[in-house]
């Protein structure tokens, strides 16, 4: 029997929850700092050139090498998490101290080794919910907390960023940066707010030799959306200023990207307030059309009045895909959490790398309507993958109650 929703009011007051959203606020700050005190403190020593490729680099580092991590999370558990900070932040104050003296290449290079070795906190605490809140209204609830809590971190990041290398200094603030996470970790690993990923070890052959996650039709069928919500959310962030550059109002480009996060929260609160009978494939099918149908129709009003309408409701379908998406994970991935949880960020990341690239190279050929159109015409191909997931969850008890079908 399906029970109401508790209020977020007791869901925070859990034990265990508002310490572990206080790490993922930590953790995701630690994240969001990170990109911009590179690229400023890295350009003011060797120039935007090697700026770029830092950039570049650990971006890319920390995208290829994130399942790797939450598969070691989730087979070594809070060792791997607190061994992982503490190498972050030695190899980060390493790039701080040197990166005034060294050359550029040195510098990228401690500077990536570090982006590969972060602690993969977020995805940790999100397996974490599933046994804090086992009930699937609850369970659906703080997700939705979360993805919220999520969004206003990366808007804060950058002010926080510009504070730090004002009041200290880019190494400085690069150093300080770099330990962030281990304070995430010791919130995230105390008693009553302990990260125990996954589940437990797999044996056999099992342990000796795992497939990647995005290799099986039911890891597909949950990355692919969120690749495609990517692709999407890499696009807005340059045809919006694209289409506003035409109209010579491009510095309004900003507010329409914020819509488009707005339009997540909103989305997130109306998705989490529904009791759900509807089941968690079918809610994906349905988030993953809703987001290739509005990005079709956002296309023609580029540029218009009503361009601002349309970036929020291409936003509406965000946070409802990441909390389907972890849901999923929850149910049929019970052992392997941690891992498939970076996966859905890396996904995310790969796939706004890819829509950002992209448009780059389109606009001149199609125009903002253009690319847009065909940006949605490749988002409209996740739903297939969606169907490519079970109707019901795999043999065994999933961590919630949810209905996956």
């Amino acid at each position: 029997m399906t029970t109401r929703s508790r209020p977020y009011r007791a869901i925070v007051l859990t034990p265990g929850v508002a310490r572990g959203l206080a790490a993922g606020v930590a953790a995701r700050l630690a994240a969001g700092m990170l990109p911009f005190a590179v690229v400023a403190t890295v350009a003011s020593e060797h120039g935007f050139s090697a700026a770029g490729i830092a950039s570049a680099a650990t971006l890319l580092v920390a995208a290829v090498t994130g399942p790797l991590r939450g598969r070691l999370a989730d087979r070594y558990g809070n060792p791997a998490l607190v061994g992982a900070a503490l190498l972050y932040g030695t190899l980060a104050t390493t790039a701080a101290v040197i990166v005034g003296a060294a050359p550029a290449w040195a510098v990228i290079a401690v500077l990536t080794a570090a982006s590969g070795c972060g602690p993969p906190i977020t995805a940790a605490i999100r397996t974490r919910w599933s046994r804090l809140l086992p009930e699937k209204n609850d369970l659906q609830r703080v997700h939705t907390l979360d993805s919220i809590v999520e969004e206003l971190t990366f808007v804060t990041a950058p002010l926080v960023t510009t504070a730090v290398l004002v009041v200290l200094s880019g190494p400085v603030g690069i150093a300080v940066v770099g330990w962030i996470p281990l304070a995430a970790v010791a919130l995230a690993v105390e008693r009553g707010a302990g990260v125990r990923a996954g589940g437990g070890r797999p044996r056999g052959a099992a342990q000796r030799r795992r497939a990647p996650i995005a290799a099986s039709a039911v890891g597909r069928g949950i990355v692919v959306p969120i690749a495609a919500l990517g692709l999407v959310g890499g696009s807005l962030g340059v045809l919006l200023p694209a289409s506003m550059a035409e109209r010579g109002e491009i510095s309004s480009a900003g507010y329409l990207l914020a819509l488009f996060s707005a339009g997540g929260v909103v989305g997130g609160l109306v998705y989490a307030r529904r009791e759900w009978t509807v089941g968690l494939r079918r809610r994906y099918l349905a988030m993953s059309l809703c987001l290739a149908v509005t990005t079709a129709a956002l296309a023609p009003a580029l540029g218009t009045a009503v361009a601002p309408v349309g970036v929020f409701a291409v936003g509406l379908a965000m946070t409802p895909l990441f909390v389907i998406g972890y849901l999923l994970v929850d149910a049929h991935l019970p052992h392997r959490q941690t891992e498939a949880n970076v996966w859905i960020g890396a996904s995310y990341n790969v796939g706004a790398a890819a829509g950002a690239a992209g448009c780059g190279a389109l606009l001149a050929q199609l125009g903002p309507g253009g690319a847009a159109l065909l940006i949605a015409s490749a988002a409209a191909l996740a739903p297939l993958f969606v169907l490519g997931l079970p109707r019901t969850a795999p043999a065994g008890p999933p961590a919630s109650s949810e209905p996956p079908g």
